[in-house]
């Protein structure tokens, strides 16, 4: 599900609608609309099986009506990370949407959503959100578990997100929360681990495989609180991709456009290579647009932003549907 911000933020202002969140603290945002880019100015490279049938796919009906795909695991699939890139001894926050096609209890085993690599020298209290074979949404970090006392219910959609926070030396907690709500928290460990980070799997890449489907995955260094973590779920994450002065200020990048009629026509000298459409929460509308006229009259009335890829980077256009 897209919902990466092009360079709009510094159009929008402070009219964007999506979490309020630190750009700097983000790790790692896979919204898995089509494929596994990490947005995230880290660029988390995640590696498939080259096994055909360990290969995830992607499906619609994710959580936000009218967003994009969702990452589909089969009981087989899953990607991981040659190496680590957090350690999870630090604060962080993870947040994903899970969707489970079939229960733990049925298939007799827990199922992985996401799992840490064990490292030579390390303690193994690594990072392990999962389903329980007795159906429980739980994670494990810091060697410290946290678990929903409710059953998850197949083929239905849940925001998790568990919080590790050492703000407090003297106190530090693991926390979860289940659809925006806190349903556990235990006192934090002390054991580290930066290992690589495997989706889908238990960490030896041969079994507790998820069958079911993923979502809007963020890591992040920053400490969220329950509001913004409401703010996640609700209206996903904004991701900002800037764009340099020059991109705007180029005669050859000079980008004009016009409505008329349901169809946008736009110009440019640019060797456009893809195209899309925002509107102004930064929720992808349309992507790999082709043609210099786009049909929107399907495009309530509103401010929308047209992104266009090209030899010069990408340029965003703002655009009225009346």
């Amino acid at each position: 599900m897209n919902k990466t911000l092009l360079g709009l933020t510094a159009l929008l202002g402070a009219c964007s609608l999506h979490a309020q969140i630190s750009q700097s603290d983000i790790i790692l945002y896979l919204d898995f609309d089509g494929d596994l880019t990490d947005a995230s100015a880290n660029g988390i490279v995640f590696n498939e099986s080259s096994n055909a049938a360990n290969a995830i796919t992607y499906e619609t009906g994710a959580p936000f009506t009218g967003s994009g795909t969702s990452g589909n695991f089969n009981q087989s699939s899953y990607v991981s990370t040659t190496s680590g890139f957090f350690n999870h001894l630090n604060s962080h926050t993870i947040a994903a949407w899970i969707k489970v096609d079939q229960l733990s209890s049925l298939l007799n085993a827990g199922q992985t959503v996401l799992h840490q690599k064990d490292v030579t020298g390390e303690n193994p209290g690594r990072i392990h959100l999962e389903i329980l074979a007795g159906d429980q949404i739980s994670s494990l970090s810091t060697f410290q578990r946290v678990t929903n006392a409710s059953d998850v219910t197949a083929d239905t959609w849940y925001h998790v997100a568990t919080v590790v926070d050492r703000t407090d030396v003297n106190n530090p907690t693991h926390t979860l929360y289940i659809n925006g709500v806190q349903v556990d928290q235990v006192t934090a460990g002390t054991e580290s681990n930066d290992g690589a980070l495997v989706l889908g799997s238990f960490k030896d890449e041969l079994g507790a495989y998820l069958y079911g489907n993923v979502d809007d995955l963020l890591i992040t260094s920053e400490v969220l609180t329950a509001t913004q973590i409401n703010d996640v779920m609700n209206n996903g994450v904004a991701v900002e991709a800037a764009l340099s002065t020059a991109d705007f200020t180029m005669a050859d990048t000079t980008v004009k456009v016009n409505v008329a009629n349901g169809m946008l026509t736009y110009q440019t000298q640019l060797e456009v290579t893809g195209a899309a459409i925002y509107n102004v929460t930064g929720q992808k509308i349309a992507a790999n647009v082709t043609g210099k006229q786009i049909n929107v009259s399907a495009l309530s009335t509103g401010v929308y932003f047209l992104s266009l890829e090209s030899n010069k980077g990408t340029t965003t256009k703002k655009f009225v549907v009346n």
